[in-house]
C-alpha cells in the first residue's frame, strides 16, 4: 500500500523507514550525540582569521563559539575533539601560537574536551613545542608556567609530544588544577628534533586540591624532565586525587637533593 507524502506516494515499507530514521536522528540531538564537534587546527603558528591555530581551536571548544577560522564547539554532554594533524613522515610542530593552553574549569569548560594529536612517535609525529605564555588567574599560586593548565571537568590529551622550547620554556608540562585529565600516549619531555631539556618542574603536576578529581596516564613516555621542588615525571598533591598509571615509562628524570625523579604524592597539600 502507497501513501502521499509531501505530494509524493512512499510505500509502507519506505515510510516506516523514515519515521525510524527521524526517531534515531532526533534521540541523538536529544542527548547531544549527534551534535560533537571536530574542531581541525588547520596552521601551527599564531591566530588567524582565515586559519584555525591552535590556542583559537582551545577558545572555540571551551566558549562553544566560532573563533576566527575555528568552527564552535559544542555544549555538554557532547564531545569536541581538537584535531591536530601528523606529518607524512617528518613532525609538525606547533609553536608561536600566541597564548597559552588553558582549559577552564565547568561550568566555562564548554564541556568534554580532547585534544588530540596525529602520533607521538617517529615518523610524522605531532609536537607541541610549547613556550611560557603566563598563568590564567585562576590557578595562579597553584601552578607556575605550564605548557597546558587543565581545569575542565572531562580533558583528554592524546597522540602527541609535548616538550618545552623557546627563549622562555614553560616549567611544567601539563599543571592539572581542576576536573579530570587522561593522557594517552603521549611523550613529555625532549623531543629529539632541536629539543634537549625537559621540562623543569615535572612533566605533570596534578593538585588534589578544589575537590574530587582524577588524573589517569596511559601508554606515556616521560624523558629526561627535572623537579627542582617535586618529582621530575609526576607530582601528585592533595588529598582529593585519584591517580591510575598504566603501561607508562620512566627514563633519566631527575629532581633536587630528596626528592624522587619518576613520581612523588603528598597526600597533605603543601
Amino acid at each position: 500500500m502507497a501513501h502521499e507524502l509531501l505530494g509524493m506516494s512512499i510505500s509502507c515499507r519506505a515510510l516506516r523507514h523514515l519515521l525510524s530514521v527521524c526517531v534515531v536522528t532526533l534521540a541523538a540531538l536529544c542527548t547531544g550525540t549527534a551534535l560533537a564537534s571536530t574542531i581541525t587546527v588547520t596552521t601551527t603558528g599564531a591566530s588567524s582569521r582565515t586559519q584555525c591555530n591552535l590556542t583559537d581551536a582551545i577558545r572555540a571548544a571551551t566558549t562553544n563559539t566560532r573563533v576566527n577560522a575555528c568552527r564552535a564547539g559544542q555544549p555538554a554532554p557532547a564531545t569536541d575533539t581538537i584535531q591536530l594533524r601528523a606529518g607524512n613522515g617528518t613532525t609538525v610542530t606547533y609553536a608561536g601560537y600566541g597564548a597559552g593552553i588553558w582549559i577552564p574549569p565547568a561550568p566555562n569548560d564548554g564541556g568534554p574536551i580532547v585534544l588530540a594529536g596525529g602520533a607521538s612517535g617517529f615518523p610524522g609525529r605531532t609536537l607541541i613545542s610549547a613556550q611560557d605564555y603566563g598563568t590564567p588567574s585562576e590557578s595562579s599560586g597553584i601552578c607556575s608556567g605550564s605548557a597546558i593548565f587543565s581545569g575542565g571537568s572531562n580533558v583528554t590529551i592524546r597522540d602527541l609530544t609535548l616538550a618545552a622550547a623557546g627563549s622562555n620554556p614553560p616549567a611544567t608540562g601539563i599543571c592539572h588544577y581542576q576536573g579530570n585529565v587522561t593522557v594517552d600516549d603521549v611523550v613529555v619531555g625532549p623531543s629529539g628534533d632541536g629539543i634537549t631539556t625537559g621540562f623543569t618542574e615535572s612533566g605533570i603536576w596534578s593538585y588534589g586540591i578544589a575537590g574530587p578529581q582524577n588524573l589517569i596516564i596511559n601508554s606515556t613516555q616521560f624523558f629526561a624532565n627535572y623537579g627542582a621542588f617535586g618529582a621530575g615525571a609526576v607530582t601528585l598533591e592533595g588529598p582529593a586525587l585519584t591517580t591510575t598509571i598504566t603501561n607508562s615509562d620512566f627514563e633519566d628524570n631527575s629532581a633536587a637533593a630528596g626528592e624522587p625523579g619518576a613520581i612523588l604524592w603528598w597526600a597533605v597539600a603543601i
